[in-house]
């Protein structure tokens, strides 16, 4: 069963008056609440990127509890604001985890809904790309946004012995298997091995799994409601391209969020949910009645794909500890994320012989370093700007 809902929806849908459903534009009528709500949200974001762990630290900025708090007094009493609303979603995320992003966004389409004509801040010379530059600000565009980091910093896992962990950590669990000679001296700098983190998911109760995958696919569902609400409300510009901002990124962290929880949980919460899971198409496919959203039975990507292997690495790990199948997975994993020089390097022992075949493909000496594809998972992220 997915988690309770999180927020009142009646007292934040409720029009601020009859004369002014929106109300006022809080930047001028109540200047500094808005500005101080801003300030513990920066305060909390630089708190988080200062922790010893960056952005793999999952403790909680207590500034977050007051965002939340300020946040929904402002959109209840003073104005309905979409970027008062991204900040309370932000501190939903870190204090509700998905169910909080779930409550989150459907807020946030609730109120495009039902407050358009007049909601803030209100287009200005760049139009209604103004309105909803909050969405697109917790989406990221060249980079990860704000949401993105914050969603892979939910706990997945309720362990004891060493803790919960989120999906960022498993990322860091990944790169531990790819880099052997830097195993020692990461695990002392706070980073999660995959003994840790595999301790933790079986220290996991079925109860807490089945619950966190139905408030992500819930999370999807609510996400797609939104999508068609701001596609609808933003329209398109006078070329005809769609006006509403992209949320591709906050979706495609959910569908490996979906994916990746089910690859671990899978033989804790039993073949029976898996087997369900399985029986549906495509990312947001739902049952005949309208339920929730189930992952892809794909392969999307090259990060997913190598994820999806190393996965499978794990399971021969646990159950076959004396078969090879999981060092050889991991290693094919490790070459593939090589650049081809380092690979000829590994591959080809013999220096003359090596230098003979780069002659022959055209690799100089310049080329003989990394080609930029980042090794890390795709549960690692970046910092976000402002």
């Amino acid at each position: 069963m997915a988690s309770v809902e999180t927020l009142d929806f009646d007292g934040l849908l409720a029009p601020i008056s009859e004369d002014a459903p929106s109300g006022d534009e809080l930047r001028s009528s109540d200047a500094e609440a808005y500005w101080e709500i801003k300030r513990l949200r920066d305060a909390a974001r630089k708190d988080e990127n200062q922790a010893p762990g960056g952005d793999s630290d999952i403790n909680i900025a207590p500034e977050w509890t007051e965002v939340f708090q300020l946040s929904e007094k402002a959109l209840a009493e003073s104005s309905k604001d979409l970027q008062v609303t991204a900040w309370l979603i932000e501190a939903q995320v870190r204090l509700q985890g998905f169910a909080g992003l779930r409550d989150g966004l459907k807020l946030f389409g609730q109120l495009c809904n039902q407050f358009w004509d007049d909601i803030h801040p209100r287009p200005d010379e760049d139009g209604v790309l103004t309105t909803v530059a909050p969405m697109a600000g917790l989406n990221g565009e060249d980079a990860d946004g704000p949401l993105v980091i914050a969603i892979k910093r939910i706990p997945v896992t309720e362990g004891q012995t060493h803790g919960a962990f989120a999906l960022c950590h498993l990322g860091q669990a990944y790169d531990l298997d790819l880099k052997p000679e830097l195993r020692d001296q990461r695990i002392g700098d706070g980073w999660v091995s995959r003994e840790m983190f595999d301790t933790s998911v079986d220290e996991t109760s079925p109860e807490f799994f089945q619950t966190l995958l139905e408030d992500v696919a819930e999370c999807q569902d609510v996400l797609s409601e939104m999508e068609a609400t701001l596609d609808e409300k933003c329209d398109k510009d006078d070329s005809g391209f769609p006006l509403a901002p992209s949320t591709s990124r906050i979706r495609e962290t959910l569908e490996d969020a979906l994916r990746t929880i089910r690859g671990f949980a899978g033989t804790t919460i039993g073949e029976e949910f898996e087997e369900e899971g399985d029986s549906q198409d495509g990312p947001t496919a739902t049952d005949g009645g309208g339920g929730k959203a189930a992952p892809s039975g794909g392969v999307n990507s090259r990060v997913e794909a190598f994820n999806t292997l190393m996965e499978v690495a794990r399971f021969f790990r646990k159950t076959e500890p004396h078969s090879p199948v999981s060092y050889a997975l991991e290693q094919v994993v490790k070459w593939g994320k090589m650049s081809l020089p380092d690979l000829l390097k590994e591959l080809i022992q013999d220096s003359s012989a090596r230098d003979d075949m780069f002659r022959h493909v055209g690799i100089s000496d310049s080329d003989d370093d990394d080609d930029g594809w980042s090794s890390s998972s795709s549960y690692d992220d970046d910092d976000d700007d402002e």
